[in-house]
């Protein structure tokens, strides 16, 4: 038996493509995602670090924005304001094909750095706020609730 067959393999990384306008059309279905480069411009090598920088960027406006570590969406927000106006989100929920205590959860979670401590309660398809928590909310919401 040859100890060819037996020596570790080394997989080299494929070299990044990039694109431009005249090869973008080119690629065939199910390509991995390639960079766009605008034409006559040098080549651009995304790499990990970039992404995670710009994530964290995005971040960082999303919290200086919103005040949390973890930004509601506009649906967690619209459900936070109907249940501080005494309403309820039932049909907000299910209009956006939502579970529950899935967005309980979600929303929950967003808030726990910034309250310490879970803000709503879900039983079935219904949420309520932990009355201890409305004034909490309302100021993290901008004390809009309109």
């Amino acid at each position: 038996v040859s100890a060819a067959l037996f020596a570790p393999r080394t997989q080299q990384a494929p070299a990044p493509r990039t694109e431009t306008a005249s090869t973008a059309s080119k690629e065939p279905p199910g390509a991995p995602p390639v960079v766009s480069v605008p034409q006559g411009a040098p080549p651009v090598v995304l790499t990990a670090r970039s992404f995670r920088a710009r994530g964290e960027a995005v971040r960082a406006r999303e919290e200086a924005v919103c005040g949390l570590s973890t930004p509601l969406d506009g649906v967690q927000t619209a459900i936070l304001q109907l249940l501080l106006q005494g309403k309820s989100a039932k049909e907000l929920v299910k209009e956006h094909h939502l579970m529950a205590s899935v967005v309980t959860d979600a929303i929950n979670e967003a808030l726990y750095d910034e309250i310490g401590d879970n803000v709503l309660e879900c039983e079935g398809d219904d949420i309520t706020i932990v009355e201890d928590y409305r004034d909490d909310i309302t100021r993290l919401l901008g004390g809009n609730t309109k």
